[in-house]
């Protein structure tokens, strides 16, 4: 019974910071999204160096004033205790389906397929019935514990190459696809109970 419960809150955590952790790293996303007026060579000299600080040791550019810098730092610490929390919820989930396969226990793992999709679907409707503006304001309040991300478009660079369309834009993203994972989890979940109930029933 702990492990039914425990999968069945996990899954909508696992959807999310899956879809975040792919976009946030999705280059092909922010291309599709630069509508800032900016020189399209300099928005990408300036993304890419981005990237490269988020993955790994390299610089940022002098592009970036001091104080975009410190909040940048704050941001990469915040994606990559993103990204360890998933692969530590991905190994919690993994251990308990291993389990339940080995147990063949079909029934609870069709339930928390079907239930934590459902919940995933519930939630991201949730999210989306708030204003993007004060939902994007109060998670900087949340998560950052200093005002370095209180940037000025008039000498920040980061704020004009990441506007809030943008944000906004990601965050679509991320509800759409999570709701098609949520869905394709939901059908498999159905299939599961399909497969090893329904024609043992008929029998």
């Amino acid at each position: 019974m702990r492990i039914k419960y425990l999968l069945f809150i996990l899954i909508p955590f696992l959807i999310i910071l899956f879809n975040f952790n792919f976009l946030v790293y999705d280059y092909d996303f922010y291309e599709e999204n630069f509508d800032n007026g900016l020189n399209e060579s300099f928005v990408k000299e300036n993304t890419l160096n981005l990237f490269e600080y988020f993955q790994g040791d390299t610089e940022l550019n002098d592009n970036f004033n001091e104080k975009e810098k410190l909040h940048l730092e704050d941001v990469k610490f915040l994606i990559n205790n993103f990204l360890l929390i998933f692969y530590i919820l991905s190994l919690i989930f993994i251990g308990s389906l291993v389990y339940l396969l080995y147990k063949k226990d079909f029934k609870t793992i069709s339930f928390n397929f079907i239930a934590g999709g459902c919940l995933t679907l519930l939630l991201i409707l949730i999210l989306s019935l708030f204003d993007f503006s004060k939902l994007f304001l109060n998670l900087h309040l949340l998560i950052f514990t200093n005002n370095l991300w209180l940037l000025n478009p008039e000498t920040d660079l980061l704020i004009n190459i990441f506007t809030e369309g943008f944000f906004l834009n990601f965050f679509k993203r991320i509800i759409l696809n999570s709701s098609i994972i949520s869905s394709i989890l939901i059908l498999i979940g159905i299939l599961i109970d399909f497969i090893f109930f329904k024609k043992i029933t008929l029998k």
